[in-house]
């Protein structure tokens, strides 16, 4: 794909996800064509700063609809992943249930 293609909100959310798994968002971005400084634009716009990032990524789980294991796959998140950031929240006494992010329609 090339750097001009327009993307749906959808694909940016894939990719987005996707590098926030990996351990080098360089070659997610290379992967999939993109620049970094394009990725980040996206992910801020998906999930706002990186201090919130595992927050709304929870609250998106929390808010479904769908069984937890069906959202973190769809989110491409590991479930067990999500447990562990619920556990270490409800221990430091932060709550985690914020508005779920509509970060979709501001691609």
């Amino acid at each position: 794909m090339s750097k001009n293609t327009k993307r749906s909100p959808e694909e940016k959310m894939e990719i987005v996800l996707e590098g926030l798994q990996n351990d080098d968002i360089s070659e997610t971005c290379r992967k999939h064509g993109i620049y970094e400084s394009q990725f980040n634009q996206w992910k801020k716009r998906l999930i706002g700063s990186a201090a919130e990032e595992k927050r709304k990524l929870m609250d998106i789980v929390e808010e479904s609809t769908i069984p937890v294991k069906t959202t973190c796959e769809k989110l491409k998140l590991n479930s067990w992943r999500y447990y562990d950031w619920r556990k270490r929240y409800k221990a430091e006494g932060i709550t985690i249930s914020l508005p779920l992010p509509h970060a979709l329609t501001a691609f």
